[in-house]
């Protein structure tokens, strides 16, 4: 019996020892690791918190940015191998790998773009299709859903788009061209009646995912000359410039209250003033696009200050990004981005030359 539990005991504690060297070994670590793939160098960093691997490769003097998402892997110095594609005077390099699923990234005069924007014929790298569903709806031309809803607005309420919806939400008796006032949380958007002028005393909650639309009535009059700064939990939080108020609007409970000036500050809603919250242009609305952003009206993807141009449209907004896809308009067209199947035409309307401003909303 002793001896038994002698050996009870040495397998429990050789047991522990090994599940410990096991969490010790595939514990996610940020590190930085450099070394050379034939007449390429190569910086490899983890970045645990956002769950990212990012390639600096010098080849000629020049450096190729690159950010993959992926889960952490053990082993170092994941590249293996690097392809080249000479075309002229441009090179494309396209990093291999038994772990990571790389893209290619091209340059031309020191200046880098993205291997979509490479007319040449070759089978260096391909870009993976999206199955095209071709049809019009009210003037839209759709070329491709990519499995997300769509709210268009259409000056009377929205257009409900997805792979098995064509619907008109019709809102207002009235045409409100400039849609100020509108906020998007989750899959769902906010929106006030503007069937009313100078104050409304209800809004709108319009389900992204089936174009359900609730009303949120209110025995308060708030002035358009408001501003959404933020939300927190199941409430939106908007302030009333003309009336120097604040109101908290509940999703959930579909009711709007006024409350004393609070803002969003570590985690927390915390008390503050109306001139600090107008003056300090105060303002807890996330951000969620990486990387994206428009120079001269050309998109870019920016990684650590090295610019990578995305495409040759002039852009006029960014519409979202979602799944490390970007969504942009330009020229009328609604276009999307990602580096598994490059620049990917997803709608055209006329409309949107003149009108691009808080019109399309995109939910998962």
């Amino acid at each position: 019996m002793k001896n038994n539990k002698k050996l009870y005991i040495f397998i429990i504690v050789l047991l522990s020892f090994f599940l410990f060297f096991l969490y010790t070994i595939l514990k996610p670590y940020n590190y930085n690791k450099k070394y050379k793939v034939n007449d390429f160098s190569i910086e490899e960093q983890y970045d645990k918190n956002k769950k990212e691997y990012f390639f600096y490769i010098k080849y000629n003097d020049l450096i190729y940015p690159f950010v993959i998402p992926n889960k952490y892997v053990i082993k170092r110095e994941l590249i293996n191998n690097i392809k080249i594609l000479n075309i002229n005077e441009d090179i494309c390099i396209l990093p291999e790998s038994d772990k990571l699923n790389f893209y290619p990234i091209c340059s031309s005069n020191n200046n880098l773009y993205s291997y979509n924007l490479n007319n040449s014929n070759h089978n260096f790298y391909s870009y993976k299709l999206l199955n095209e569903k071709e049809k019009e709806y009210e003037k839209i031309n759709i070329s491709n859903i990519n499995n997300l809803n769509y709210l268009i607005y259409n000056y009377k309420g929205f257009y409900f788009i997805n792979n098995d919806n064509l619907k008109n939400i019709e809102l207002f008796k009235k045409d409100a061209y400039n849609l100020s006032l509108v906020y998007k949380k989750d899959e769902y958007v906010l929106i006030p009646d503007y069937n009313s002028e100078y104050v409304f005393s209800k809004l709108y909650l319009i389900n992204g995912t089936n174009g359900k639309v609730k009303e949120i009535k209110t025995d308060y009059q708030i002035s358009f000359n408001s501003v959404f700064i933020g939300d927190y939990k199941n409430k939106v939080y908007l302030i009333d410039k003309s009336e120097k108020k604040e109101y908290e609007i509940n999703f959930k409970k579909l009711k709007i209250k006024e409350v004393d000036f609070q803002v969003l500050d570590h985690n927390k809603m915390v008390k503050t003033n109306y001139n600090k919250i107008i003056q300090d242009n105060i303002s807890f609305i996330k951000n969620n696009i990486k990387y994206y952003n428009i120079k001269d009206n050309i998109l870019y993807k920016t990684i650590n200050n090295i610019d990578i141009k995305i495409t040759d449209n002039k852009i006029y907004t960014i519409i979202d990004y979602i799944d490390n896809t970007i969504y942009y308009l330009s020229n009328g067209n609604l276009y999307m981005y990602n580096e598994i199947n490059g620049e990917v035409l997803l709608m055209h309307n006329f409309e949107w030359n003149f009108n691009y401003k808080n019109i399309i909303f995109l939910i998962k």
